[in-house]
């Protein structure tokens, strides 16, 4: 049995040397995993950003194509890009008759159904992927929507301003589908059809100076798929 006497002739340097050594290593082991670990980090958030930097452009581009086959198609409209989306006049596609109740414009409805079908097509799930798309490679369509917003309804109609809405939402509808009904081909991202038309209701009032026209907006909203490096969606 060892005494305190006889543990006093032992060194203990070189174990206290190895532990420390073991400490030293261990810190530059924790150290380097740190450094590459903020490293990858870096890495994938740089990666992203590049991803997310193209799938904007990526989006901004469509809106370009999209105006641009509007107003060859004599239809004008302007760009938002925030809310990715372009406003036309309503009275471009409708007005109210003598009675007041909406009267849809078939031509320039016909030639918006065709405008986005054209850029739905090269975006959405079943898209034809046609010589005339753009190579894309970050942009799938999640869904679209048109949104018809007018101005007050005119007094003879006898409608409220919400249940005239309903009914200019029913039969420009009605209008744009039998027109293009390729538009309900397009499915979202949920697999139901991409296309939703809806109205609400608008602050702006019709020109006096313009007996039948209806004041307010037509607005095409987008919705695309967010970019992920992984390809899910957010």
């Amino acid at each position: 049995m060892e005494t305190a006497d006889d543990l006093d002739g032992v060194d203990f340097k070189p174990f206290f040397d190895m532990v420390v050594g073991v400490l030293f290593i261990l810190l530059i082991l924790i150290a380097a995993q740190l450094f590459f670990s903020q490293f990858q980090d870096q890495s994938e958030n740089a990666a992203q950003e590049n991803i997310e930097r193209e799938w904007r452009e990526e989006v901004s581009g469509f809106l370009d194509r999209f105006q641009r086959g509007l107003v060859e198609r004599g239809i004008a409209a302007r760009i938002d890009r925030e809310h990715i989306a372009l406003a036309m006049p309503l009275s471009a596609f409708a007005g109210a008759g003598d009675d007041g109740f909406p009267r849809i414009a078939s031509g320039p409805t016909q030639a918006l159904g065709r405008a986005l079908g054209e850029s739905m097509g090269c975006v959405g799930k079943e898209a034809g992927k046609s010589a005339d798309c753009p190579a894309q490679h970050r942009l799938h369509l999640d869904q679209a929507s048109i949104e018809l917003r007018p101005g007050p309804a005119p007094e003879r109609a006898g409608l409220p301003q919400e249940r005239y809405g309903r009914l200019l939402e029913s039969l420009f509808g009605a209008a744009l589908l039998q027109a293009t009904p390729d538009l309900l081909r397009q499915s979202g991202g949920d697999g139901a059809i991409a296309l939703h038309i809806a109205s609400s209701i608008s602050a702006a009032v019709a020109d006096p100076a313009a007996p039948g026209a209806l004041g307010g907006d037509l607005i095409v909203n987008f919705k695309f798929v967010p970019p992920m490096a992984g390809g899910a969606i957010k």
